[in-house]
């Protein structure tokens, strides 16, 4: 057990009250950190070492992907250019990836999908489990809009690549009594994704759970949940 070394001055202190007492091993030397205490130490400045330059990385690529243009970009451009029209189908990996990455100053950008938000499919097991919900793996799309991006909430109906016009229909929700609408372009990407595959085998739709949208996560949680 670690005993209080006192010196002369020590005792008159402590017999005055003062709250000044060293501790110190039986030798007189100060005491050792454990090999816990050593190891927590270690592990909280590794975790906030890590988080620190996770931030300035995330920072960076943030601030990269919102910078205006430098004087050679601006150079490229012709003024009273007028810009192309692009299309953008979808808002996924594939169209999230692309805004971020863009020449907005090159083009005339509109995103047409009937969900307004970026899904973390990788996260998606997480949600099933409780362990996060479904809010916290889904990101409003407004925060890969650039200032002039414009967001069309709808579905893409039929594609005319002759006249370079897509006709669109508003999502459900969407209160308009505008049945269809068409929009012309100058270029389209498609990036609305893919649908599951059953590799043809018969009774997969009406008998198992998937798991690719939020609503699939939650539909597999509620599952779980209703077998207790």
């Amino acid at each position: 057990m670690w005993r209080i070394a006192l010196s002369r001055a020590g005792r008159s202190a402590f017999a005055r009250g003062d709250p000044i007492v060293r501790h110190a091993s039986s030798n007189g030397a100060p005491p050792r950190k454990t090999g816990r205490k050593i190891l927590l130490a270690f592990a909280v400045s590794t975790s906030l070492a890590g988080a620190i330059v996770y931030g300035v990385q995330h920072y960076r690529k943030v601030r990269e992907s919102t910078a205006p243009a430098t004087e050679q970009e601006q150079k490229e451009v012709v003024p009273g250019k007028k810009k192309e029209r692009l299309v953008i189908l979808g808002s996924g990996w594939g169209a999230v990836s692309l805004l971020r990455h863009l020449k907005q100053e090159e083009y005339d950008v509109t995103v047409i999908s009937p969900r307004n938000y970026f899904l973390f499919t990788p996260l998606l097991p997480s949600v099933t489990v409780g362990i996060l919900e479904s809010q916290s793996v889904i990101v409003p799309m407004r925060t890969y809009l650039h200032p002039g991006t414009k967001y069309l909430k709808a579905a893409c109906q039929e594609i005319d690549p002759v006249n370079k016009k897509v006709i669109c229909r508003p999502a459900a929700e969407t209160n308009t009594s505008v049945s269809t609408f068409t929009l012309e372009y100058d270029k389209l990407v498609v990036a609305v994704g893919s649908i599951n595959n059953t590799f043809g085998t018969p009774g997969v739709y009406e008998n198992c759970l998937f798991l690719k949208e939020a609503q699939d996560a939650r539909k597999i949680r509620r599952r779980i949940i209703d077998c207790f």
